[in-house]
């Protein structure tokens, strides 16, 4: 779930990020924590900023046998 509220599957997720690329529209990441919360997962928490748009983020990864993949994400914007 992003901070706009929309719910984004893999497909939708990977196209936003290569027109990121495309555009040079990114993110800016700002107070990365990360802690453990159970073997082969991940809590992160950070604040992002898109130009005037502020949100603070949450993501849960595990660890797969490819490698970590992103289980959630929430987005909560900002004023």
């Amino acid at each position: 779930m992003g901070a706009s509220g929309s719910v984004w599957d893999l497909p939708s997720t990977v196209e936003s990020l290569r027109n990121e690329l495309i555009e040079g529209d990114g993110i800016e990441v700002h107070n990365l924590s990360g802690r453990i919360i159970d073997d082969g997962y991940v809590l992160t928490q950070w604040d992002s900023l898109r130009g005037v748009r502020r949100a603070r983020r949450t993501s849960l990864w595990r660890r797969a046998p490819v490698g970590w993949q992103l289980v959630h994400h929430q987005g909560t914007p900002l004023h």
